[in-house]
């Protein structure tokens, strides 16, 4: 398991040559904390370069034989009542 930039990088190649384990349920033991199923994990094995899977929490990315795990971004709902015409200073404190 690598840590950059705030995110979890597991090497899928280093996984399946290096350990005489289900590499399945040893996802399923890395990333069931961060509220992924035992099936996410078995399909993260055999997912395109690109596919996501998503808990409530976090994001597993598939690129290119790693899997990236990343915290969702937490957005606030912005609502904005505009009067009239012109130019308006968004603040970022709101």
């Amino acid at each position: 398991v690598i840590n950059r930039f705030g995110y979890q990088l597991i090497r899928l190649d280093e996984l399946v040559n290096d350990y005489n384990v289900d590499v399945s349920q040893l996802l399923y033991q890395f990333f069931s904390g961060y509220g992924f199923t035992e099936d996410n994990c078995k399909k993260c094995l055999t997912a395109k370069v690109g596919s996501e899977f998503h808990s409530e929490t976090h994001d597993l990315l598939i690129d290119r034989g790693n899997i990236i795990l990343r915290r969702k971004n937490e957005f606030k709902p912005l609502e904005l009542e505009v009067n009239d015409f012109g130019v308006y200073q968004i603040d970022s404190d709101t």
